[in-house]
């Protein structure tokens, strides 16, 4: 074998080394995620049935979710008294699903990247602002894929509950 095939079998083990470093260290950092974002939200859920029992609800249905600095809240939804709470770790919103108005997605865009990626909850009384997104992140990096998607599903699924009475009781009147 000639020095450039010593040389390329070198370069190749280098890069096989890097890659098993990457994929144990990048298995270690998903499994810690993994287990911050269930402590996160095991506190917030803590939290919430405190506050339930405090208030006399029986939220049935939570939807959990993580901003980019590892701040959790939890959207619960009273399907039965149609209220629904909004949990932080200071913080605890509730308002009926007839006081709520809209649900808005808002963010920055400073060239290719998304910054102050947020929720803003409007309701008859109050709007709330819920930071997903305080950093700066590249519009294509996974991270800020995922946080415009967790922002875009906490709108939808609080209009689906919110709005779905307004719109049954529409096509009930017709």
């Amino acid at each position: 074998m000639n020095i450039l095939q010593y040389l390329l079998v070198a370069l190749l083990v280098i890069i096989t080394a890097a890659n098993l470093y990457a994929l144990t260290i990048g298995k270690k950092n998903r499994n810690r995620a993994a287990t911050n974002y269930r402590l996160t939200l095991q506190k917030l859920g803590v939290r919430t049935n405190e506050l339930m029992k405090e208030h006399g609800y029986n939220f049935d249905d939570r939807h959990g979710y993580i901003n980019d600095i590892g701040d959790g809240i939890l959207l619960c939804f009273d399907t039965k008294k149609q209220v629904v709470g909004i949990t932080l770790a200071e913080e605890f919103y509730h308002f009926p699903y007839a006081d709520f108005v809209s649900c808005k997605q808002n963010y920055e865009t400073q060239g290719n990247k998304l910054s102050h990626i947020s929720v803003i909850v409007e309701t008859n009384d109050a709007i709330i602002t819920l930071v997903f997104g305080s950093k700066a992140w590249r519009r294509k990096s996974y991270l800020g894929k995922f946080l415009l998607q967790d922002s875009k599903e906490f709108c939808t699924i609080m209009e689906r509950h919110c709005l779905e009475k307004d719109v049954s009781s529409l096509s009930a009147d017709q």
